[in-house]
């Protein structure tokens, strides 16, 4: 159960009112358990459609390369969009 909203959304640390954009997604009121026992706090799609977060950051910066990366770690992770950070990679 649950409903869709709109917020203002960026990826950093520190974000200037022109980097972000507007973006729709999933409230939700009621959850499986596993939420519960995850240090996540939220879930935003990735995928390639027209409503995903990548696209509207890709379409409002106007960036060179449609492409983004994920790494994902134990203590933390990095995602980049338009590039990748190529200091991340452990292997070739």
């Amino acid at each position: 159960y649950g409903s869709l909203v709109t917020d203002k959304m960026c990826i950093g640390s520190s974000c200037l009112n022109d980097a972000m954009v507007m973006h729709a997604f999933g409230c939700c009121e009621i959850y499986a358990r596993g939420f519960l026992e995850q240090t996540a706090d939220g879930i935003v799609g990735f995928g390639g459609k027209q409503q995903s977060l990548i696209r509207a950051l890709y379409e409002h910066h106007d960036l060179q390369q449609n492409l983004f990366s994920l790494c994902l770690g134990t203590s933390g992770g990095r995602l980049s969009v338009g590039a990748y950070d190529d200091s991340m990679r452990r292997e070739p």
